[in-house]
């Protein structure tokens, strides 16, 4: 039985399942809020871990949101791009060129830009056959919104994330990190803002304790 974790992002964790029968964990951060740069990386770099970072292209540069050079810093940093779509549409909801454009025009400008793309995460993991279909065309993994652990043998497509909201108390997120070395599992972990305001926000203070418990178990 595995007794110990392994932080990973999303594109390297199926590397580390061939190796080992360890739990895994994935911090991913969405959307590409400036506070992933000015609070969450100076944490996790402070911890040695890596992250997945998940980018909506459109806001890329504008208030509040990261730019290239912010980018450039995480992939340095061992982070992680990958793409959250152009605009945070519904997916569900547009036509079959309106998501294809989605999925495959913010995927063509992240690797216009230098980025290594490999991994999307999918709005509201609001998904249906074509959006299906289209996420396997352009992406070697994706990644939905469901409160649930990944359970081994790991598929490529469909990973269930447990999104992080201000009311969440961190000793769900520890008994979650628990649950997944004891199974053997993968447990995602979706941040948004941090050190902000509003619902899908998490203090400086839950961010560290989330790191800290995961160095406490990392083997």
């Amino acid at each position: 039985m595995p007794v110990s974790l392994i932080p990973t992002t999303i594109s390297e964790a199926y590397k580390y399942s061939e190796m080992s029968q360890d739990a895994l964990v994935s911090l991913n951060f969405d959307d590409g809020y400036l506070s992933t740069f000015t609070r969450a990386l100076p944490i996790l770099k402070r911890h040695g871990l890596p992250a997945t970072i998940f980018v909506i292209t459109d806001n890329i540069g504008k208030d509040n949101y990261l730019d290239l050079r912010h980018l450039e810093v995480f992939a340095r940093a061992d982070w992680e791009i990958g793409s959250h779509t152009v605009s945070h549409a519904q997916l569900t909801e547009l036509s079959e060129a309106g998501a294809y454009g989605e999925l495959s025009l913010s995927k063509k400008l992240l690797e216009n830009a230098g980025f290594c793309i490999n991994s999307f995460a999918i709005p509201f993991g609001d998904a249906n056959q074509n959006v299906w279909r289209y996420v396997k065309e352009h992406y070697r993994f994706s990644r939905d919104v469901s409160d649930a652990l990944n359970s081994r043998p790991f598929d490529h497509h469909e990973l269930k994330c447990f999104g992080l909201l201000a009311t969440t108390e961190i000793k769900e997120v520890w008994d979650r990190i628990d649950k997944c070395i004891k199974e053997g599992a993968w447990l995602i972990l979706g941040f948004h803002q941090i050190g902000e305001t509003g619902t899908y926000n998490n203090s400086v203070k839950f961010l560290e304790e989330v790191c800290e418990y995961i160095k406490l178990k990392e083997r």
